[in-house]
C-alpha cells in the first residue's frame, strides 16, 4: 500500500507573503465519483469562541460551500455536516488512507493546539491514496492569529483563507502571476492566488477552470441572483440530492437506468392510452391546482421536492450532452425540467418570498 501525503501551508506574514504549496506524488489527486460531495467536519475550541463566533463560523463555511455549489460550474460539492464544540479531536496522521475511500470527509479545526509543522496561519494537508484524495484537514491557527469575518485591520479574512484552504483540499495548485485572470488586485482576482493579500474570496475564471479540468463541468439549473434565485434551505436540498446520485452511482449501472426509464415509458403509454407527453402535462396541471389553498410548510415541501426533481432532470440533460448516456426522450426530459423550474417560481411567488 502507497500512502501519500500532500501538504499544503499557507504562510500570511503581514500583508504580503507568498503562500508554500508542496506536492510529494507527480499525479494530480483529487475526490473520486461523477459528483463527489465531501463532507465538512468542523471542530471548534469553546475555550476561544462564544456562541456568536461560532455562528460566525458556521455562515462563512456554508457560504464557502453556496459559492462552491453555485459559481463553481464542476461536478464537486461541500455538505457543512457538523459543528463541534464538546467533542474535540487533536490532529493526527492518517495512517489507513486506502482503507478508507468511501468517506470523503475535510476536518476543519479552529482551536490553539495545531500540529507542530503548521505554524502559518492556516494549514492544509491531504491524505491519498493513489490520485484519489481519501481524506483532508484544515487548520486555522488561533495561537499567533487573530481572525475576523470581514477586511479588519489586523485581522486574518477567514473567508478568503477558507476558500483558499479548501481549493487546495480540492487538489487546486496556486494561480501564478501572469496567468489570465489571476489576480488583478480586484475582486474578479483568482481564490488560488498565491499572495493572500490580493486573492480572492469569490470563484474566478482560472479557479473554475481549474476544478472543471479536476471533475468536469456542470451548470447549476438556477438563478444566482434575483428573486428566483436559490435560497439556503434549497442548498442543502440540493446537496442532499447530490449525496443520492453519489450512493446511487455506486450501486447503479447508469446505461441500463436509462434503459429501464425507456420500458417504464412505453409501458406507462400502453397502460393508460395516452403519451408520456400528454400524460406529463396532465400530471402537472394537477399538481398546479392542487397548490391552492397550501400552508407555508406545504408548499416548502413541494418547493424542495421539485428542487429534487430538477436537479435529476439537469444531471440527465447534462449527460446526454456530453455522450455519456442517451436518456429515453431528451425533448421530455428537458420539458419536464422546465415545467419542474416554472411550479418553483410559482411556488416562490405564492410563498411571498
Amino acid at each position: 500500500m502507497r500512502r501519500k501525503i500532500i501538504a499544503i501551508c499557507i504562510v500570511l506574514v503581514m500583508s504580503s507573503i507568498s503562500a508554500g504549496f508542496m506536492f510529494y506524488n507527480a499525479e494530480k489527486p483529487k475526490w473520486q465519483g461523477d459528483f463527489p460531495v465531501v463532507n465538512i467536519f468542523t471542530f471548534i475550541d469553546p475555550l476561544l469562541f462564544s456562541n456568536s463566533d461560532v455562528l460566525i463560523w458556521e455562515n462563512e463555511i456554508v457560504q464557502s460551500g453556496k459559492e462552491l455549489l453555485l459559481m463553481g460550474n464542476s461536478k464537486i460539492a461541500l455538505k457543512n455536516t457538523a459543528l463541534d464544540q464538546a467533542n474535540l479531536s487533536p490532529w493526527e496522521y492518517n495512517p489507513k488512507a486506502c482503507q478508507e475511500k468511501s468517506k470523503r470527509i475535510i476536518t476543519l479545526y479552529a482551536q490553539n493546539s495545531l500540529d507542530p509543522d503548521c505554524t502559518a496561519s492556516s494549514c492544509s494537508f491531504i491524505w491519498s491514496c493513489g490520485n484519489e484524495i481519501t481524506s483532508a484537514t484544515i487548520q486555522f491557527n488561533y495561537a499567533s492569529f487573530s481572525w475576523a469575518n470581514n477586511v479588519t485591520i489586523g485581522f486574518q479574512n477567514i473567508r478568503k483563507e477558507l476558500m483558499h484552504n479548501i481549493g487546495h483540499v480540492l487538489g487546486l495548485n496556486h494561480c501564478l502571476t501572469g496567468e489570465k485572470n489571476c489576480s488583478d488586485g480586484l475582486d474578479s482576482g483568482s481564490v488560488m492566488y498565491r499572495f493572500m493579500d490580493a486573492n480572492s474570496e469569490i470563484l474566478g475564471s482560472e479557479d473554475i477552470a481549474g476544478l472543471q479540468d479536476l471533475y468536469g463541468k456542470f451548470q447549476m439549473p438556477f438563478p444566482t441572483d434575483g428573486k428566483y434565485s436559490i435560497l439556503p434551505d434549497e442548498v442543502e436540498t440540493v446537496l442532499s440530492a447530490l449525496q443520492i446520485f453519489q450512493t446511487s452511482d455506486e450501486n447503479t449501472d447508469r446505461a441500463e437506468e436509462a434503459s429501464s426509464y425507456k420500458r417504464f415509458a412505453a409501458f406507462s403509454e400502453k397502460k393508460y392510452d395516452m403519451t408520456i407527453d400528454a400524460q406529463l402535462d396532465d400530471f402537472f396541471n394537477k399538481i398546479t391546482a392542487s397548490l391552492v389553498g397550501k400552508s407555508v410548510e406545504e408548499l416548502n415541501l413541494f418547493k424542495k421536492m421539485n428542487i429534487i426533481a430538477i436537479m435529476i432532470a439537469e444531471r440527465w440533460i447534462q449527460d446526454y450532452n456530453t455522450g455519456k448516456i442517451i436518456p429515453m426522450d431528451i425533448g421530455l426530459i428537458n420539458k419536464s425540467k422546465d415545467k419542474h423550474v416554472n411550479m418553483r417560481k410559482q411556488i416562490i411567488d405564492m410563498m411571498g418570498q
